[in-house]
């Protein structure tokens, strides 16, 4: 995000037999798998994160049959 709040763009193509897609995120450059949460269902590409405050997130896309 850099050095100062806003959000994030994400995209992705789209994975063949996915119904949806949900929306994961976790602080820091390299979080394990249990950090991240969930914060939106049913999302479609791109996907944009909002309200992320400064510093270092990673995101994650999970695609659902």
């Amino acid at each position: 995000v850099g050095g100062s709040d806003g959000s994030q763009i994400v995209t992705w193509p789209a994975v063949p037999g996915a119904n949806s897609y949900e929306a994961w995120i976790a602080s820091g450059a390299s979080p394990a798998q249990g950090d991240f949460t969930l914060v939106a269902t049913g999302v479609t590409s791109p996907y944009t994160f909002t309200g992320l405050t400064a510093g270092e997130w990673a995101y994650g896309i999970k695609a659902k049959a």
